[in-house]
């Protein structure tokens, strides 16, 4: 991914994104969030592991199923807790949308 396809994804400029990637700053959780999903990685790797050298996590070996049944866990509920809120989204919409106008819910 070029930093510019980055940038766009984080919604930051060009200048931030180089800055995260050469490790000068650091993203905000909203822009790790924002990667993680992206790159289809756990949060805790993006975070805690060089993905980059390919390391595993820093759990031990006999750790390594029980952290992936939990990774999957933890994709399956992003994944209802994210059509859930659109539902509620849609529905405040519907009920009020003066309110989801100013929440920022179009």
């Amino acid at each position: 991914m070029r930093k510019a396809d980055l940038a766009r994804l984080l919604g930051v400029s060009n200048q931030q994104a180089s800055k995260y990637v050469d490790g000068q700053n650091q993203p905000r959780i909203e822009a790790l969030v924002k990667m993680a999903e992206h790159f289809n990685v756990a949060l805790d790797d993006l975070v805690l592991v060089d993905l980059a050298k390919g390391a595993g996590r820093p759990f031990g070996e006999g750790m390594a199923d029980q952290v992936q049944d939990a990774d999957e866990q933890t994709r399956e509920l992003n994944k209802l807790l994210r059509l859930r809120i659109a539902e509620l989204e849609r529905n405040l919409k519907a009920t009020d949308p003066d309110l989801a106008s100013e929440l920022g819910i179009e």
